[in-house]
């Protein structure tokens, strides 16, 4: 760095430098001059001039110093600055790597942000899940419940119907043996009097037909359709005796004894209304 002291002894030297170049002028002017008693003057200006000379080499000397203390200074000062600036591109590329690093971490920061937003966003659907299927165990176990009661009840309800349906059946046994008891006994009654009156007809129809000469021994089977009257509706043979003239006469001897005896008995006549007789008259 260049000090005031610097610039001083350089202005002084170029104002020494511009004195001595205006004696000399001056004394080669005064040389032209005839030479007597002013000798001396010459000597005394050429001691000044070696004295100006003298301080010119003294002051170029200091400034010269200076020169080399101020290239020193400056040359320093070049290896500092060269050295701040190593140490600032020592410290950028620092600051870049710092930077490139708070990138990075900014960056891994991010994604594990992202990473923890994507965790928490599945925690939560498993914790949703969780209560979805929590729910679902909790209705399906109501449900059983209520299928259990239900199964009870039905178990109870089938176990009475099975008590009064075997009850019942039972009763139904019962009566059905007693109706079976009495309905033969009212079928074996009915078939007795069916008999009775069969016979009476059959005897009515025997007493009153006479057998004629060539029909000894001969039978056959009638089919009589009643009337509520004791009138027949219609007689036909179903078993011919093979002779059509005893059949015939079979026939008519039915007609002839009409009204035949009938029970009063609705329910009897309905069971007897068609009657089937062996028609065989006795042997004279």
């Amino acid at each position: 760095m260049i000090t005031k002291t610097a610039l001083f002894l350089s202005g002084l030297l170029h104002s020494v430098v511009a004195i001595v170049l205006l004696l000399t002028i001056d004394s080669d002017s005064r040389e032209t001059k005839p030479s007597g008693p002013g000798v001396k003057s010459v000597n005394a200006i050429v001691v000044k001039d070696e004295v100006l000379i003298a301080e010119v080499a003294r002051l170029q000397a200091i400034e010269n110093k200076e020169k080399i203390a101020n290239e020193n200074e400056l040359r320093n000062l070049r290896r500092k600055i060269n050295k701040l600036q190593s140490k600032n591109q020592e410290e950028l590329k620092a600051l870049k790597g710092l930077r490139s690093e708070k990138d990075r971490i900014s960056r891994e920061k991010s994604q594990a942000l992202k990473k923890r937003d994507v965790e928490l966003k599945k925690a939560a659907d498993a914790k949703q899940q969780a209560d979805d299927e929590s729910k679902r165990l909790l209705e399906a176990r109501r449900l059983r419940e209520e299928a259990e009661l239900r199964k009870e009840r039905t178990e109870k309800e089938v176990a009475e119907a099975e008590r009064l349906l075997a009850e019942t059946e039972l009763q139904a046994e019962i009566k059905s043996e007693e109706v079976l008891q009495e309905h033969s006994e009212q079928k074996a009654h009915d078939a007795e009097l069916i008999d009775r009156y069969a016979a009476a007809i059959r005897s009515r129809v025997l007493e009153n037909y006479t057998v004629l000469p060539g029909h000894e021994g001969l039978e056959c089977t009638l089919r009589i359709n009643l009337i509520r009257d004791g009138h027949v509706a219609g007689v036909e043979v179903i078993k011919s005796s093979n002779n059509p003239s005893f059949d015939r006469l079979a026939e008519t001897a039915v007609r002839k004894v009409v009204p035949l005896p009938v029970p009063d008995d609705d329910r009897i006549f309905e069971k007897m209304k068609v009657i089937s007789f062996v028609f065989k008259p006795p042997r004279i």
